[in-house]
């Protein structure tokens, strides 16, 4: 890689970079939304809602730690949103047409934003070495 653009990816992320810092942002705010949603009670939504915006931080700064941290946090944020959508599933079926409902299409799209998000940063994995 000629120095130039070395030096362009470390001061700018690449769009699709971006595009993984702003899903990341997207999927820590549903966590803090889950935590809101249950009374504060869950005190793992906090942990991995900071732990996910301190790995948007380190994912638009293109450091290393930032990308580990994004991998570390991807299983149990997966965990967490399955066994929530699961257990809303199992307890009340799938209505559209209620606040439940909107929950669940939610927890559906943030599985969907954070596969994606871990996806697109397995492929673009070299820019921060």
């Amino acid at each position: 890689m000629s120095k130039e653009r070395k030096e362009a990816v470390t001061t700018h992320p690449p769009i699709i970079l971006s595009l993984v810092s702003v899903l990341f942002l997207v999927t820590s705010i549903f966590e803090f939304w889950g935590l809101y949603l249950t009374g504060f009670k869950m005190f793992t939504f906090a942990l991995l809602a900071a732990a996910g915006l301190i790995a948007t931080v380190g994912l638009f700064r293109l450091k290393p730690w930032g990308l580990w941290l994004s991998y570390a946090l991807y299983l149990p944020q997966m965990v967490q949103a399955a066994t929530v959508l699961w257990s809303l599933i199992l307890l009340e079926g799938f209505p559209a047409s209620s606040f439940g409902g909107l929950l669940r299409i939610c927890l559906g799209a943030y599985l969907i934003l954070l596969t994606l998000s871990i996806l697109l940063l397995w492929r673009k994995r070299g820019v921060f070495q």
